[in-house]
Order: structure tokens, then sequence, then C-alpha cells
């Protein structure tokens, strides 16, 4: 790369012809494939012996689509002088051909350019099947025209070797290469898939093949392509083989080599920018961003119009991306911009306006973001490029979806997902199917969610697209957790966390640590799961992305709230909350606020949990979240019944449930059951159906792996065996719900398992035991701050006092029915009240 840039340094500049196309004078469309022919084996003509440097056909179609040039054999002054500054052309050859009668004239003019100055004119006349010797002989007549040397008798031989091997071959290969120049991969793809069996031994078809299956999404069966081109390019000029080495590195995604071999053709051919701008796109994508920042200065120290190539900055502009250094990719993309539409660039516009966007919306400016990608749209889909414009629709779509504007969001990824669809992208379709996935899972429909994240999953594959792969397995991963598949879905976190590092995406790493995290609170490792959402939100900080960082420090809280830490809980949840709202994630929102109402609950404040999981209904319902709506409704539905209002809890918790369960959201289901089976034992309606339902429970949380949970069912499971008067089998059933409850870091399932288990024990006559436990269960909660746990374990202090004719039952209960009244829980305190009765009744003093 050294040697690279010092060559470009010292570059003595060859003089430059484009070979612009020519006109057919028949008007004959079947014939029309005659004028990328031409100028296809013209330019592989001229290029022979290296004399000049000849400007390349796929460069030249991009500039005739972006000044809208048609095939002519004149051009008017300020189109040469646009010609001029877009390709840093000295001469372009224009004209044109005439078929009649089994013959092809071909008459062609050499322009100096920026002036228009006619330096040399050709005609000749041949047949279609005798076409390559025709165009040698055009080549030579213009060479000895021009004062150029001829070609040495080796330069021939490697120049005859990127012809294709028969004119049939030839016209399947140029039509096939002006497909591709428009975007249309799929029918490219056949069209040189037929010149591939026409001429199995051309290294230029495969290496067009491999740029058509990678357009379509396939990178595997493009590398594929590419390794077949290498082989067999050995007898190829040197730029050419050493440019089909280069692609074949870019398709097996080997940056480094691609890397070297860029440098190598540029120190090779100092004056040709494109090999300095593949070189710096090399580097860009493989990680070697301060590498990339040396070429990027080399390439502006280009004598013009090179050094002011806008492609330079659209370079340095992505370079930024990769760097997450916003302020530099805005400014970079909007010099590109000002530079395109000052030479009417279309497509250089496009992309630095889609490089704007990207940056606007990393950094939450949403609304310029929309625009900028909607005007990248309308010039994509002017230059015929449908798949860049439908991913300009997605990144709207992202835009809306940041917003929470849900419905929106869907109808933009659905648009991309119809223009996208004909071009035969497997990669297009795979992203949008992907994006689908994401809009139902926020929608709450879990299982639509999981279809499509399990389809775009297999296309990502099928193409051999391991980032997106790793990018769709830390969203589906999740929603199977969110489903209660703990264990399938963290089979997946865990296999997306090991691609994420090997490909070196920092973002899909951090995604999946975050998600790993949830895998680990729903085993009970609390402890775990902080540090890996810790590491995550660090990650994110270092990317500056705000949004996703402001999810992971609120993960990071939902840790520190099961550890019992609930300052440092409340802290974090109120910081990513104003975040969210900053940015306006109003479905991020909705969940912090759904977390706060649960730490509210914890900590004693039952008013503050009713009105967090209040407004985390209504926002639900705003941005049509059903899956939170569900959750916000079970949360009121459990404080309705520490408020002993037990008819609204009832009806909260069958609602939550009658929506959870279409939704595949069985997690939140099984949770509502378990609740409301609580609530059945509460009225002391049928123990025994409690039991079963409180069983089935505990076996679906076991069979999980989320041993906290099912620790909570299999307490509620002893309390009704206890109520059947089943004390032995209450007491067996309470030791395994302490055992698992000792397994799980959950503070508050901890205590609320042992202070309950010890009512169970005094009913058998452990007094001992029962006073060692519901007493660590006091001093704990009171140490942790959990209020609500500490009003429980009080309570079953005083059962057990009671139990025991103790004389502080009574002492114990007032306390209990006093603050429980205050704070709103009048479920405990009916059970205080209800205790003192039989304390009074008893005569215990």
């Amino acid at each position: 790369v050294a040697a690279a840039e010092d060559g470009a340094r010292a570059a003595v500049r060859r003089r430059s012809v484009a070979v612009l196309g020519f006109k057919n004078l028949a008007g004959e469309s079947e014939k029309g494939w005659l004028a990328t022919a031409l100028s296809e084996m013209l330019t592989t003509e001229l290029a022979a012996g290296g004399q000049v440097r000849v400007i390349s056909g796929a460069n030249v179609s991009r500039v005739r689509q972006s000044l809208s040039l048609p095939y002519a054999d004149n051009l008017k002054i300020e189109e040469l002088q646009r010609l001029h500054s877009f390709l840093g052309a000295d001469l372009v050859v224009i004209g044109s051909y005439l078929p009649y009668g089994g013959q092809i004239r071909l008459d062609l003019r050499v322009l100096e350019l920026p002036g228009g100055d006619s330096v040399a004119s050709v005609a000749e006349v041949g047949t279609e099947p005798e076409l390559f010797d025709l165009v040698s002989r055009t080549g030579l007549r213009l060479r000895r025209a021009l004062g150029w040397t001829g070609p040495s008798p080796e330069d021939v031989r490697a120049a005859r070797a990127l012809r294709p091997a028969s004119p049939e071959a030839a016209r399947l290969y140029v039509e096939g290469l002006a497909r591709l120049r428009t975007f249309d991969f799929r029918s490219a793809l056949g069209l040189l898939e037929k010149a591939a069996a026409a001429d199995p031994g051309s290294p230029v078809i495969r290496s067009a093949l491999s740029q058509a299956w990678t357009g379509l999404g396939y990178d595997g069966r493009g590398a594929e392509e590419a390794e077949m081109a290498f082989r067999l390019a050995g007898s190829l000029p040197k730029e050419e083989r050493l440019a089909i080495e280069a692609r074949l590195h870019e398709a097996r995604k080997q940056w480094d080599q691609a890397s070297e071999i860029y440098g190598s053709l540029w120190t090779f051919y100092p004056d040709n920018i494109e090999h300095g701008l593949r070189l710096a796109n090399a580097q860009i994508v493989g990680g070697r961003t301060r590498d990339a920042i040396k070429t990027i200065e080399v390439l502006r120290t280009l004598p013009p119009p090179d050094g002011k190539d806008p492609r330079i900055d659209l370079a340095e502009a992505m370079n930024a991306k990769r760097m997450s250094n916003f302020e530099l990719q805005i400014r970079a993309s909007k010099a590109a911009e000002t530079k395109g539409r000052n030479v009417n660039e279309s497509l250089v516009v496009a992309q630095a306006l889609s490089l704007q966007g990207d940056a606007l919306l990393l950094t939450g400016t949403l609304a310029p973001a929309r625009d900028a990608f909607l005007q990248a749209r309308d010039l994509f889909l002017k230059a015929g490029d449908s798949t860049q414009a439908a991913l300009m629709l997605t990144r709207v779509g992202v835009t809306l979806h940041e917003e929470s504007s849900l419905e929106e969001a869907k109808r933009k990824f659905e648009e991309a997902l119809d223009i996208v669809a004909p071009t035969g992208s497997i990669a297009g379709r795979a992203l949008q199917i992907g994006n689908l996935g994401i809009i139902w899972r926020d929608q709450g429909d879990l299982r639509r969610s999981q279809e499509m994240l399990e389809q775009a999953r297999e296309l990502y594959v099928e193409a051999g697209d391991r980032v997106l792969e790793t990018r769709t397995l830390t969203l589906l991963g999740p929603v199977l957790l969110s489903r209660g598949e703990t264990v399938e879905g963290g089979r997946l976190i865990e296999r997306a966390l090991v691609m994420a590092r090997q490909s070196g995406t920092r973002l899909d790493e951090a995604r999946a640590l975050d998600s790993l995290a949830l895998v680990r609170q729903r085993q009970g490792e609390y402890a775990e799961a902080r540090r890996l959402h810790e590491q995550a939100w660090a990650i994110a900080r270092e990317l500056k992305d705000v949004n996703r960082g402001a999810t992971m420090e609120a993960g990071s809280a939902e840790a520190l709230v099961y550890l019992g830490n609930l300052p440092l809980a409340r802290k974090r949840f109120s910081e990513a909350l104003a975040t969210k709202r900053e940015v306006g994630d109003k479905v991020g929102a909705a969940a912090i606020l759904g977390s706060l109402a649960r730490l509210s609950y914890r900590a004693g404040d039952l008013a503050a949990a009713k009105r967090y999981s209040q407004d985390h209904l209504a926002t639900a319902r705003e941005v049509g979240a059903r899956l939170q709506e569900a959750e916000a409704l079970r949360d009121l539905g459990l404080w309705s019944f520490a408020s002993d209002d037990l008819f609204s809890a009832r009806q909260r918790l069958e609602e939550a449930l009658e929506r959870s369960t279409p939704l595949g959201a069985d997690l939140n289901a099984v949770s509502c059951r378990l609740i409301l089976a609580s609530i059945t034992l509460a009225e002391q309606r049928d123990p025994a159906g409690v039991e079963r339902v409180a069983r089935e429970v505990a076996a679906w949380y076991g069979a999980r792996g989320i041993v906290g949970h099912q620790a909570r069912a299999l307490l509620v499971a002893a309390q009704a065996l206890l109520q059947q008067g089943r004390i032995p089998a209450a007491g067996e059933m309470a030791a395994r719900a302490r055992t698992l409850a000792v397994q799980n870091e959950d503070r508050e399932i901890q205590i609320l398992v042992t202070a309950t288990a010890a009512t169970i024990e005094v009913a058998a006559d452990r007094w001992k035991e029962a006073l060692g436990q519901v007493q660590w269960a006091i001093d704990e909660s009171k140490r942790s701050g959990l209020v609500t746990a500490n009003l429980s374990a009080r309570l079953s202090l005083g059962s057990v006092q009671l139990r025991m004719q103790d004389r502080a039952a009574l002492q114990t209960l007032q306390s209990v029915h006093q603050e429980s009244a205050s704070r709103g829980f009048a479920y405990f305190a009916r059970q205080a009240r209800m205790a003192l009765e039989v304390v009074e009744k008893a005569g215990v003093r």
C-alpha cells in the first residue's frame, strides 16, 4: 500500500481515452447489442500494450447514465466538457454503425477534450461473423491515425484472451454486461449463464457472472464464479488478471488480500484512479480505517480532474461511517453531493444523500434523515437501480420505526419488498422480510415475527451472507425468549455472538451480548446478566448509538432490580426513558415505563406502579404494541390484586391472557395463568384446581430453564396443597420451591419463597426452622429496599407467631396492617386484619 501511495504521488499521467459507444443507424433493436459489443472490443484493442489509459466500459456506462447521454455520432461542447470533468479523459471515440445486407459499416471519430477538436477518423466494413477481425482492423487504423505504436505479438495474444470465443458468446456476454450496468441482475444472470455455456473457458464471462450472482445477494455463488474466473485468467493482460484476482478476494470477503492486490494495481498503474478508489473501499470494508485515511489523502493529491473526483469524498464519508465519526460523514457526503450536483452526476448525489441520511439517522435526527433517503430513492429509481431505491425506502421505514410509527414503517417495508421482489435479489427480499419481522415483534405478534425472521435467516443462509444472518439471529433469539423458548433462543443468540465476533461487526456483537443477558435473566443469573448488559452498553456508547445504548442501559437496570439494587436501577431507568423520549422511540419508552412500574411495586410504591402502568398501557395502545398492551394489563391486574380489588384484577388478567394467546406470547400468557390461580386461592376457591394449574405452569417453566418463576409456581401449588389440608405434600412442594429459589439470584423470589415456605413449616410444627427462615426474609428485604416483599415476609412472621401463640404476633400484625393500608396494599392489610381478629379471639396478648 505504501508503494502504491508513493507511485500515485510520482505518477506520470498517460493520455487517457474513452470509447463512448456508437449509434445504430439502422435502428433495428435486434442489432442494438452491437453498440455495447463494438465499444467493449475496441476498448480492449486500444488498451493492448498500455501506451494509453483506456477508461473501462463500466465507468463510461456509469457516466452515460448519470449525464443521460444518448448513443450519438456527435456531442455538444458542454457534454464534452462534462465528460472531461467526469472521466478525466483526453480523447473520446464516438461514431456510428450500420448493419446492412449481412455486413456492418463502422464510422469512428476521435475528439480531443475538452475542446472537441477532431483528431482522427476511421471507417471500416466487415461481417458479423468476422466481428473480431473488424474491430481489430479498426483498432490498428486508429492507432496509426493517432500516432501510437502497434501492440506487440504478446500484447495481441493477451488482448485476444479477453474476447469471448465466438460472436454468439460475445453477443450474450455484452447483453449481460448491459443488464449488469443497468442493475438488472436477474436478466444479466440468465444471459451470462448462456454466455458461459457457449464459452466455458472465458474468464471475463465468469467474472461478470460472479458480479450478477453477488448483485442478487448470492455471495457464495458469486465467490465460486470469481474463483473460476481467476483460474482461467492466466493468459490475460497483467492489469485485467490482477483485477480479477482482487475481485475474487472481495467475493470471499478477504479484504486484506483484496487491499494488497489493489495496492499492487495502483503501484503498477498509478494514473488509474479506479485502482486507488477500490483500494480505499477494500480498506474501509475490511476495517482498516487508518490505512483508508492515508489512501484518501493520496487520492486528493492526484492531478485534476482525478484529485477532485466526488467519489473520493464518498470514500471519506464511508470511512467516517465505519469509524462512527458522524460529523465527518455528513461533511464529506455533503462535499460529494455538491460536486455531484455541479456536474449532474446523479448516482454520486444519490450515494451522498444516502450517507448523509445514515449519519442523521444514527444521531437521532430523523426528519432530515428521512428527507435525504427519499431524495436518494428518487435518484436511484431514475438511474434504474431499483435495489438501491428499495434500500432507501427501507431506511425511510427505519426512521418511522425509530419514531414508533409502526404501521407507516410496515407500509414502507412492504413497498420496498414490492420493488425488490421482481429483481430476484435474495438479499433485498431477506432484508424487507426481516424488517417486517421486527415490526410484527414490536406490534406484539411474536408468532408472525418468528415466521418472518426465520424466513429472512433462511434467505441469508442461502445467499451466504453471514453478517446479515448474524443480525437476524440477534433479532430472532429474543423473540423466542419472549415466547418462553429459553433454550432454543439462547442457542441462537450464543451462535450470533460467535459469528459477530468472527466478522468484527461491533453493533451486532452488542446486540448479541444484550440478548444473551436476557437469556441469563431467564435462567436467574442476574449478576452475569448485568455484566453482559453493561458490556453491550459500553459498545453502544463507543459507537455513539444513543437509542440502542438506552435499551442496553435499561437492560442493566432490569438486572439491578432483581439483584436488589433499586436506587441505581431507578437512576438508569430514568436516564434511558429520557433518551427514548428524546429520540422519539415510543415503543422503547413504553417498555421502560413497564419496568419502572414493576420496580415501584417492589419498592412498595403502589400508587406510582399504577401510574407507570397506566402510562405504559396508553403508550402501547398509541403505537399499536399489542404485547406490551397485554403486559401492562397483566401488571395492572397484579396491582389490583394487591389493592384487594379481586374482581378488577381478574378482569384485567383475563383480558391480558386473551390478548397474549393469539400473539404467541406464551411467556406472558403463562404468567397471567399463575396470577389468576393465586387470585382463586385468595378467594379460597377450588384449591385442587389451583394446584393443577400451578403444577402445569411449574412444569412449563422448568422445561425452559426459567427456575425463578418455576419456584413461584411451585409455591402456589404448595399453598393450594396447604389449603386442602395436605400438609406433608405442601411441605415437600415448598422445599422444592426453596431449592430452586436458592439457585436463582432474584432477591425478591428468594425472599417470598422463603417467607411463605415458613408458614408451611410452622403448619408442620417445625417452629424453629420457620422462625429462622422468615427472619432472614425480613432482614434481606429490608436491606435490599424490597418493601412489598418485606410486608409479605412480616405478614408471614405474624402468621408464624400466631401459630406459636407468641405475644409478639399482635405487634407484628398491627404494624403490617398499618403500613399496608397507608401504602395502598389493601390485600395485605385485609390479611393482617383477619389475623388480628384471630389473635383477639385466641386471647393472645
